[in-house]
């Protein structure tokens, strides 16, 4: 997915959660990965090359894939 529709996903998801939580977005052009970075500590990671997602938290000490 490109970036500008990641940063679109990802808020969509922040705004049904209740909000209240800040993302810093950021992209590796050289990887093809987008990265946000939450004030929860959770990190999302999307590919251009894929729809699904990697969702880290609890310290990266878990993480999941996900389609968004």
């Amino acid at each position: 997915m490109s970036y500008e529709v990641f940063k679109a996903k990802v808020n969509a998801l922040i705004k049904r959660a209740g909000g209240g939580i800040k993302v810093w977005f950021s992209s590796d052009e050289e990887h093809g990965k987008h990265y946000a970075n939450c004030s929860d500590g959770t990190v999302i990671i999307g590919s251009k090359s894929c729809l699904k997602v990697t969702v880290r938290w609890n310290g990266r000490n878990h993480q999941s894939m996900v389609a968004i």
